[in-house]
């Protein structure tokens, strides 16, 4: 990795930290319905696999998936909007930080559904090539809790 590449990791990574702090100002203020599970400290785990998936990959994340979404180059904006519960956010404010995608997500957003089950992660990756057809890659979990349990 060149040392510009090493600072667009170290960019995203300060980039999701800032709209972390934002949300928990946010959620103090009660401008945020219901609960939001930040990802602060989880910010390089995300950016780390993130920076290696290819266009067209899909990431499945916990219930902590603000970074992977920011890391993989989400719009900040609507992810904003969604968890103030407005309109213009990425499920049109009804899914708020616990499920927080998007429902046609580009090339460079892929996501499945965060989750608020630690494990879950294992069943659904597994069964998503299938619901998915034709698979191009077969998705691999990754065992754990919080920022290990994710897959591509």
């Amino acid at each position: 990795m060149t040392a510009d590449d090493l600072l667009d990791l170290y960019r995203r990574m300060v980039r999701i930290r800032r709209f972390e702090e934002r949300v928990a100002q946010l959620y103090a203020e009660g401008q945020i319905p219901g609960m939001v599970h930040l990802c602060i400290g989880q910010e390089a785990t995300a950016v780390g696999v993130c920076a290696v998936l290819r266009p067209g990959d899909w990431i499945s994340t916990t219930h902590r998936g603000h970074g992977h979404h920011i890391a993989r180059g989400a719009r900040l904006g609507p992810m904003f909007a969604e968890l103030l519960g407005r309109e213009g956010g990425v499920c049109h404010g009804r899914s708020g930080c616990l499920h927080l995608t998007a429902p046609r997500p580009s090339p460079l957003q892929s996501a499945l559904p965060p989750t608020g089950f630690p494990g879950d992660r294992w069943t659904e990756t597994t069964c998503w090539p299938y619901v998915r057809r034709p698979p191009r890659r077969w998705p691999a979990p990754g065992p754990g809790r919080g920022p290990a349990c994710w897959s591509v």
